[in-house]
């Protein structure tokens, strides 16, 4: 995790270069909901590394919602999104999310 941490500064920081660069207005829309996701991903694994989370079996790190992508099942070598979370797992089916532009990540309390 804390490797981890570190590779996540040094992301963010070329997030950062990205979005002071020139970029159309799209591009920097989504730059700038990227920063505000991994802003809020950077906390939340800082505050698990500072609580000492050690292993995948420990609640904190499994309660966290994960997303991954699998091969899909169909075989035709097209990929997926699985988001799991605790012992509950879906498949993504690119469903709205809402305005990134409006998007305020908090710790949970």
């Amino acid at each position: 995790l804390a490797e981890y941490c570190a590779r996540q500064r040094v992301d963010m920081a070329e997030l950062i270069a990205l979005v002071q660069g020139e970029l159309s207005r799209n591009e920097r829309q989504k730059i700038i909901a990227l920063i505000t996701l991994e802003t809020h991903s950077r906390d939340v694994n800082a505050r698990m590394l500072a609580d000492g989370v050690r292993s995948a079996a420990d609640f904190v790190w499994a309660s966290q919602l994960k997303t991954r992508r699998q091969p899909s099942p169909d075989g035709g070598g097209s990929e997926e999104v699985v988001v799991s979370v605790c012992d509950a797992e879906l498949r993504y089916s690119y469903e709205y999310l809402g305005n990134a532009q409006r998007l305020l990540g908090t710790p949970p309390n």
